[in-house]
């Protein structure tokens, strides 16, 4: 499997913002300083959410500049604080599904294949899986087959319990 690096939960703000007294645009520019340093031999970077913290233009604008700085390319993934339209206006060349969700497979070379998944749902506080993701899931396993998958999440789905007592 390829050498990769995995940033989480940058929660990022306008610029000029702080969150609980820190300055996420700082940290991340010490984070991709000391990855360009000590990994630039990675073949990529995969981010998950939260990436910004209300979901601002401003924020993903500002996350963009610091992620364009890393020595290899990046994959991202939101999570339950992001704001999907605000994201995809920033970053229009990530990978959606036919649904419109953040969501895709990632070849991490050896045979695995990473399988990156959307719990974004807007207004909610907790991951969301509806029927739609989980289509897309398992056409993604079965085209997938018995090579090896990992799976990225980047909040926990909350249970939707009458569903699961009917099955």
């Amino acid at each position: 499997m390829q050498k990769f690096v995995h940033i989480t939960d940058t929660h990022f703000v306008p610029p000029g913002n702080l969150l609980y007294g820190l300055n996420p645009i700082d940290r991340l520019a010490l984070c991709v300083a000391d990855i360009n340093r000590n990994h630039s031999d990675a073949a990529f970077a995969i981010l998950t959410g939260d990436l910004a913290h209300k979901g601002e233009p401003e924020a993903y604008a500002a996350l963009k500049h610091e992620l364009d700085k890393l020595a290899m390319p990046y994959h991202l993934l939101v999570g339950n604080h992001d704001d999907r339209a605000h994201f995809r206006t920033t970053f229009p060349a990530a990978k959606f599904d036919i649904n419109g969700f953040v969501q895709y497979t990632l070849e991490m070379g050896e045979g695995v294949t990473a399988v990156c998944l959307d719990t974004n749902e807007p207004g909610k506080p907790w991951g969301t899986f509806c029927e739609k993701r989980g289509a897309w899931l398992k056409a993604t396993l079965d085209k997938i087959g018995n090579m090896g998958s990992t799976q990225g999440v980047n909040a926990n789905a909350r249970p939707n319990t009458k569903n699961a007592r009917n099955k």
